[in-house]
């Protein structure tokens, strides 16, 4: 998302909304008296809705991929008076708990789905993508039971996909101690990010950010896993640096401050309320004036 004096906030992952780092993600926009904000993915209008109740004159504007998340965003316009969900469930094809299809497209208008990737990619495609995106110890296992699997049945919904892999893989204790992971968490995340070019969006969503944003304007990305955040991370180096992030776009000298030097992780207290909060990270950079 940016906002501005003016802000961005950019939240990378969709989900259930129960927004993540809100307490500090707030007390950003007002320690910086941001009054326009672009919430860059609206999702489930959480961080819109804290934004606009800081201060009667503060304004959002909201994007999203998802058309959905969009469509429901009059309720908001109703709510506060002109000034201003990519939601994440079991029919759109995010959730291993429930089943649905296995689609898990934010834009309807993609070509490909989650479904079409698991039938018709080779063993080793399977793999590459478990593994490069997923960052899955056993993609090459996981890999080999769909292919198998669908020699016989092609996978129908999300649930048959998540016990397909707890069949292959062993359960992980989180790191914290409480619960497990499921060992479908990292292959749904592949997939995601297969079907939605996740990684491609986060650069150009980025690049985009700074091009757009006021000197002075404050950049909050809150990210989920580390290939995510080694994006972000590499994007403030870079804009600091005066080094291309990418290609078509070079920085100035110290165009990008990071704010905070190192990223915000959720407290415990907000772990435990939310357990999907606990591998979000903050970090906020400042766009400074050129002179």
């Amino acid at each position: 998302m940016w906002a501005s004096r003016n802000v961005m906030l950019s939240e990378t992952m969709p989900s259930i909304h129960v927004p993540v780092l809100l307490r500090e993600i707030v007390s950003v926009l007002r320690d910086n008296n941001c009054s326009r904000i672009l919430d860059a993915t609206l999702g489930g209008g959480g961080y819109s809705r804290a934004a606009l109740d800081i201060h009667s004159k503060n304004r959002v504007w909201a994007i999203d991929r998802d058309p959905y998340a969009i469509s429901r965003a009059s309720i908001f316009a109703n709510m506060y008076n002109g000034r201003f969900q990519a939601i994440s469930d079991s029919r759109r094809g995010f959730s291993f708990r429930s089943p649905g299809p296995l689609d898990m497209r934010m834009d309807p208008a993609i070509d490909t789905s989650a479904e079409e990737i698991l039938h018709w990619s080779s063993e080793r495609q399977l793999e590459k993508i478990f593994s490069e995106y997923g960052e899955e110890q056993y993609s090459a296992r996981i890999a080999h039971a769909i292919v198998e699997h669908r020699k016989t049945l092609p996978l129908r919904d999300t649930l048959e996909l998540a016990n397909l892999v707890q069949r292959v893989v062993p359960i992980k204790n989180s790191k914290d101690g409480k619960g497990f992971i499921h060992p479908a968490t990292r292959i749904f995340q592949a997939l995601r990010i297969a079907v939605n070019d996740e990684l491609g969006q986060i650069r150009d969503g980025l690049s985009n950010a700074l091009s757009r944003l006021e000197p002075g304007g404050i950049l909050l990305v809150v990210s989920f896993h580390a290939l995510e955040d080694a994006l972000v991370k590499e994007f403030g180096k870079f804009g600091a640096k005066g080094t291309a992030f990418i290609r078509s776009v070079s920085f100035l000298d110290n165009l990008l401050e990071d704010v905070l030097g190192a990223p915000i992780t959720p407290k415990a207290d907000e772990i435990e309320q939310n357990r999907k909060s606990r591998s979000g990270k903050l970090r906020v950079f400042r766009k400074n004036k050129i002179t």
